[in-house]
C-alpha cells in the first residue's frame, strides 16, 4: 500500500516538473538572430511583396531609409532582393542603394495595392527639423521596375515643410484613397508650425498628375508625435490603440480602447508597460519608438497578439507577450532581444519571408548602419511551445 502510494506520488511529482519545464520552455520563447543587412544609417525598414515572383523565396523586397544627421551630405533610400532566401545561418548582406534624393527620408512603407490598383509601390515621407534638412517631401517608388521609378507627389517649390508618415484615406467619398499626413516646419529662432493635412487622390493620371492639397488643421502642435497601431489587443472584439509617449525618462506603451461614439464616450487608458528612458541626453531624444503587433506563427492568429517596441533611444527592442489569453487580463512579459547600447533603435517591420511559418523581425540599428534579423522559427535542439 505505501510503496503504491509512493508510486503516485512519484508521478505526480515527475508529471509536474514536466508541466513546469515545458510552460517555462513555451513562455521563454523568443526571438534567435538570423542574419543582417548592412546599410548606413538604418532608421525604418518596410517590408514590400511581389505578387508576381515565381519563388517563394523572391517575394519580398526589403526597404529601409537611412538619413544622415550631419549637414550637406546625403540620405539613401536602400532595397534588398529576395531577402528569403538568405535567412539561414546568420547571414550577412549589404543593401543596395536606390536613391540620394530624398531628404532624411523618415517612415517608409508599402502602398496598398488598392490605391493605385497595382502592387510594388513604396510610399517615403522626407525632412525633419534640423538646418539644410527641413525641405521634406512625399516620395512614391515603383518597385516593380529595374530601376525602381520615383514619383515626387509634393510641389518641390512650397514651403519647406517636412513629412513623417503616410495614411492611406478615402477624404471626399469619391472611391479613391488619399493621403492623410502631418507636416511641420520650424523657424530661425526655433518656432515650429504643425499641419494637418490631405493630398486628394487625381481621378486621372494618379502618378504623374499635379495633386492638390487641403488642410485639415493648423493648430499649434508639437511635431512628429509618436505615430500609434489600431488593433484588438486583447482578443474581446473591439479595437485599440497601442500608442507610446516618447519622453527622456519615465516613458510608458499604453492601451486605448476605442469606445462605441469616440464623439462622445471616454478611451479607457491602460499602462501595459513603463520606465522607458533615453541612454542620452539632448535635444531630440527619447524612448521608446513605434510598437507594431505580430504572431510569432504566422498560422495561428488568434488570440491576444504579441508585441514587438522600439526602444528608440533606449538602444534596444522588446518583446511583449501576453501573461494570458483573459481579456480582462492587460499584463505583459517583455523581454529584450536586441540591445544596441547608446545607439538608436528605429522603426520595425516583421513578416514570414522564407515561408517557413514563422514570422522574422526586422530591426533597424541607426549607429551601428545595420539591420538585425531576427525570428521566432526555433533552434532545432529547442522544443516547440
Amino acid at each position: 500500500m505505501e510503496y503504491s502510494r509512493c508510486q503516485q506520488i512519484s508521478k505526480i511529482v515527475l508529471l509536474s516538473c514536466f508541466v513546469f519545464t515545458f510552460l517555462n520552455t513555451c513562455q521563454a520563447q523568443t526571438l534567435v538572430e538570423v542574419g543582417r543587412i548592412t546599410a548606413p544609417h538604418a532608421a525604418y525598414v518596410a517590408l514590400v511583396e511581389n505578387s508576381n515572383a515565381l519563388d517563394r523565396m523572391d517575394k519580398y523586397t526589403v526597404m529601409i531609409s537611412g538619413f544622415n544627421p550631419l549637414p550637406f551630405q546625403h540620405d539613401c533610400v536602400y532595397e534588398v532582393d529576395g531577402v528569403g532566401k538568405n535567412l539561414r545561418d546568420n547571414v550577412s548582406m549589404s543593401a543596395r542603394e536606390i536613391s540620394r534624393d530624398i531628404t532624411w527620408p523618415n517612415e517608409i512603407d508599402e502602398v496598398p495595392e488598392a490605391v493605385f490598383d497595382q502592387s510594388g509601390l513604396v510610399s517615403v515621407a522626407g525632412g525633419f527639423l534640423v538646418p539644410f534638412k527641413n525641405h521634406g517631401s512625399l516620395t512614391l517608388f515603383d518597385m516593380t521596375v529595374a530601376p525602381p521609378v520615383k514619383h515626387v507627389l509634393t510641389d518641390s517649390t512650397a514651403a519647406s515643410w517636412f513629412y513623417h508618415r503616410v495614411e492611406w484615406r478615402d477624404m471626399n467619398g469619391d472611391g479613391l484613397l488619399d493621403i492623410v499626413t502631418c507636416r511641420a516646419k520650424s523657424h530661425l529662432f526655433g518656432s515650429t508650425e504643425g499641419e494637418l493635412v490631405w493630398f486628394e487622390h487625381p481621378q486621372q493620371g494618379a502618378l504623374t498628375s499635379t495633386i492638390s492639397q487641403h488642410l485639415l488643421d493648423n493648430k499649434p502642435r508639437q511635431p512628429l508625435g509618436q505615430p500609434c497601431h489600431v488593433a484588438d489587443l486583447n482578443g474581446d472584439g473591439n479595437l485599440d490603440l497601442l500608442v507610446t509617449n516618447n519622453a527622456l525618462s519615465h516613458a510608458s506603451l499604453f492601451a486605448y480602447t476605442i469606445p462605441a461614439d469616440f464623439r462622445s464616450d471616454s478611451f479607457p487608458r491602460r499602462t501595459l508597460s513603463t520606465g522607458y528612458a533615453s541612454r542620452t541626453s539632448g535635444q531630440g531624444r527619447g524612448a521608446p519608438g513605434s510598437p507594431i503587433i505580430v504572431y510569432p506563427e504566422t498560422q495561428v492568429t488568434t488570440g491576444k497578439p504579441w508585441i514587438i517596441l522600439s526602444g528608440d533611444d533606449d538602444g534596444q527592442a522588446h518583446l511583449l507577450k501576453p501573461a494570458s489569453n483573459d481579456a480582462s487580463d492587460w499584463s505583459y512579459q517583455q523581454t529584450n532581444f536586441l540591445d544596441v547600447g547608446t545607439g538608436t533603435v528605429g522603426g520595425i517591420a516583421a513578416g514570414d519571408m522564407d515561408g517557413d511559418g514563422w514570422t522574422e523581425v526586422f530591426v533597424p540599428s541607426f549607429d551601428e548602419g545595420e539591420v538585425h534579423v531576427f525570428s521566432f522559427r526555433p533552434a532545432p535542439s529547442a522544443p516547440i511551445g
